[in-house]
């Protein structure tokens, strides 16, 4: 079985932002936490969440440079919506964002996002 150079260097970029996110995640909890500035927190679970999604999506993101026309998934469309929705304070869904885990909801949000759009 033969590894190919770029699977492996995938790999690798992925452990290396795994870690990355945990020590960045350290940090802020410890210094942002104490004032109660949750605004670097935020910034950095959508960041980071939509830097792994693109990295699980890379190979999908490539096809939209393929000749054609984009198109939408509506099935997509809706899930990303259903959860971009969880973010409104008002919404009676905005309580499950928060009590459950907000990161894995997030990566389902861009993972879905990035694939609303594709070419035909």
């Amino acid at each position: 079985m033969e590894v190919e150079k770029k699977d492996f260097m995938r790999v690798l970029i992925f452990l290396l932002f795994i870690l990355l996110m945990y020590f960045v995640t350290l940090y802020i909890r410890s210094n942002f936490s104490i004032n109660q500035n949750y605004t670097p927190h935020y910034i950095w679970l959508y960041t980071w969440t939509l830097i792994l999604s693109i990295l699980f999506s890379l190979d999908y993101i490539k096809t939209w440079r393929n000749p054609g026309r984009i198109k939408i998934k509506i099935v997509y469309l809706l899930l990303s919506l259903i959860i971009l929705t969880m973010h409104i304070p008002e919404s009676p869904l905005f309580s499950f964002f928060f009590i459950n885990q907000p990161d894995i909801l997030l990566i389902i949000f861009w993972f879905s996002f990035i694939r609303t759009f594709y070419k035909s």
